[in-house]
């Protein structure tokens, strides 16, 4: 089994988008989003970006393993990224990508959770996303947490692949939360209880 992965969630920041997009470019390849991207993101007042950070990335190795390639051992802490976009009712998870080197290891998922626990905040009734159909990881871990296909957008996707438009329940159904919570309980067995998020990078310094 694989060693559980200390992980802290934080905001992101423009000092996080060349690590971002290198964990975006290994998960993603030529599909990755350009850098300049992610600056618009981060000026988009109805988006929120989370990154998924190493907590004592050295103790863990991860300045051997988080990031494939040459980037700076300061880069290789972080080791996914979460997207959403805040619509009236409805949060919309942009992107979630994890670099390969640590997927399988509850990144994609603590990143998950991440993104639900804000929709509650917000008060938000459901969650959308878009999925590659032929991305089968992605389609499970989403159908784990109880979404269900809420239609096809064809043609999608820049090579002509349609899009899989999942949705969660209504966020305050009491079947749905309690298997969210499930979820949560047997993340936390498997993987360690969950690090408290880091929502800036000052406290993030002085944690």
């Amino acid at each position: 089994m694989d060693t559980p992965l200390r992980v802290a969630l934080r905001e992101m920041t423009a000092d996080d988008i060349p690590a971002v997009q290198r964990v975006e470019q290994a998960a993603y390849g030529d599909e990755a989003w350009p850098e300049t991207l992610f600056e618009g993101e981060l000026r988009n007042a109805f988006a929120s970006y989370t990154v998924a950070e190493a907590v004592g990335a050295a103790e863990q190795g991860m300045d051997r393993a988080a990031v494939e390639g040459d980037a700076p051992a300061s880069e290789r802490a972080i080791l996914g990224y979460a997207g959403v976009w805040f619509m009236v009712d409805q949060l919309h998870i942009a992107s979630i990508a994890v670099d390969p080197a640590v997927q399988g290891r509850g990144v994609g998922q603590r990143l998950l959770f991440d993104c639900i626990d804000r929709a509650w905040q917000a008060e938000m009734e459901t969650i959308a996303l878009e999925v590659r159909p032929s991305n089968d990881r992605a389609v499970r871990l989403y159908r784990h947490f109880g979404f269900v296909k809420g239609g096809m957008l064809r043609g999608y996707y820049g090579d002509g692949e349609d899009a899989l438009l999942l949705l969660t329940p209504r966020l305050d159904d009491p079947d749905w939360r309690a298997l969210i919570e499930a979820r949560r309980a047997a993340h936390q067995r498997r993987w360690g209880a969950h690090d408290v998020a880091v929502t800036d990078a000052a406290a993030r310094d002085r944690a």
